[in-house]
């Protein structure tokens, strides 16, 4: 029995794309929270931090609404 995997493409890069923005959340967090802790630990300014942590987590909310997706699906896809 063969099986196409083409028909779960769709569904594959939702979960795919809903997991790594998950990620990117979780990782954006501590550094809008605590960006001056954070910044003495990692040696840069608190501003720096901060601004990492708002990129990552907006980056997280263009993932989850779909920015550039089809882009990068043509990329990924060839």
């Amino acid at each position: 029995m063969t099986f196409e995997l083409n028909q779960y493409s769709d569904i594959t890069f939702l979960v795919l794309r809903l997991v790594i923005a998950a990620i990117f959340i979780y990782h954006a967090l501590p550094k809008l929270k605590g960006a001056k802790m954070m910044s003495q630990a990692m040696s840069m300014p608190a501003g720096m931090i901060f601004m990492l942590g708002s990129i990552e987590f907006l980056s997280s909310l263009g993932m989850i609404a779909g920015v550039y997706i089809q882009i990068a699906r043509k990329v990924v896809l060839g």
